[in-house]
């Protein structure tokens, strides 16, 4: 059975900040499905740094060969509900062909929760400090032996660190990373636990 997930949504417009707006909500919703463990394929963020950096045409013609080949791969196309989503012609023939080959799709909604925010552009330095303590306990704990420990130990690690991180050392001894990453750190493998 194919996983693969294709993101159908509209892309081009006379005003360029549609462009942008079309491109951030499938960024947004392509980024939502792979943060819940879904293989998706959007040509649109696929495409939209080659058109924008490098110059390449942005319309569907151009990329429909490449899109078409991705489509005979997936299992399923979801059909992003962006406003002009059904004068798109892009999206027509995205539907008509997977119309053609029995590829179920779906519509999704765009419930526009506005631009996506990456955690490293709002606090880079805290962010980096975390990614350094997880790398960290990836190298001295592989295989994710986080998962085995109990809520309680991450609640007593999270408080004992949080402790020393306000306290008189806020670095951990041996990874040498501040208390408050590594306190960071047993808060979202809890929220990971929660979560499943």
């Amino acid at each position: 059975m194919k996983k693969l997930i294709y993101l159908a949504s509209p892309y081009s417009h006379t005003d360029p900040e549609v462009v942008e707006t079309r491109f951030e909500a499938a960024l947004r919703h392509a980024s939502e499905l792979s943060m819940r463990g879904k293989p998706v394929f959007s040509p649109i963020v696929h495409t939209h740094l080659m058109v924008k950096v490098y110059g390449l045409p942005g319309d569907w013609q151009t990329w429909w060969p490449i899109n078409k080949e991705y489509m005979l791969n997936c299992g399923l196309m979801l059909v992003l509900k962006l406003d002009g989503w059904e004068q798109s012609d892009g999206v027509v023939k995205e539907i008509n062909f997977a119309q053609s080959i029995d590829l179920p799709y779906r519509h999704r909604e765009d419930k526009g929760h506005g631009k996506v925010i990456f955690p490293e552009m709002v606090v880079p330095r805290a962010m980096n400090e975390v990614r350094e303590v997880l790398c960290h306990g990836d190298i001295k704990w592989p295989g994710n032996k986080w998962k085995k420990q109990s809520r309680k130990e991450h609640a007593d690690r999270l408080i004992r660190h949080l402790k020393a991180g306000i306290g008189a050392t806020p670095n951990e001894q041996e990874s040498e990373r501040h208390n408050l990453a590594h306190m960071v750190c047993r808060g979202l493998f809890l929220l990971e636990k929660d979560l499943c």
